[in-house]
């Protein structure tokens, strides 16, 4: 067994002050980057978020005017069909024929002859 009765007490063996001082720097040194890369990272990551939500609100906003835009085609050819429509029917109202088989069924009214006419 193996005793150490000496009375000195053991005292942790200290570094110069230069080369702590040269130890704490490069910890800190380490440390710096790491702080900006959080950071850079939060900015990123808050960028990146907001990147997504005006992608999202693109996309949606870009859809609905899509969907606008295929009613409005629709509603377009609609009135271009009843304009067809509209134009044969006054063509039809507008003939001769129409006009004279009308006057003559609702007004009891005629062209008249040749002989009918005097002229003076």
């Amino acid at each position: 067994m193996f005793i150490n009765q000496s009375a000195q007490s053991y005292i942790r063996p200290m570094m110069s002050s230069p080369v702590r001082r040269q130890l704490w720097q490069r910890a800190i040194g380490l440390l710096g980057p790491k702080v900006m890369m959080m950071a850079e990272a939060k900015i990123l990551f808050i960028f990146c978020l907001t990147l997504m939500l005006a992608n999202a609100w693109l996309s949606s906003s870009a859809s609905r005017i899509a969907v606008t835009v295929l009613e409005a085609e629709e509603g377009r050819s609609a009135l271009v069909d009843e304009n067809i429509t509209l134009r044969a029917e006054r063509a039809h109202l507008v003939s001769p024929d129409y006009l004279e088989k009308t006057a003559a069924h609702r007004f009891a009214l005629y062209v008249p002859e040749k002989k009918q006419v005097f002229r003076f």
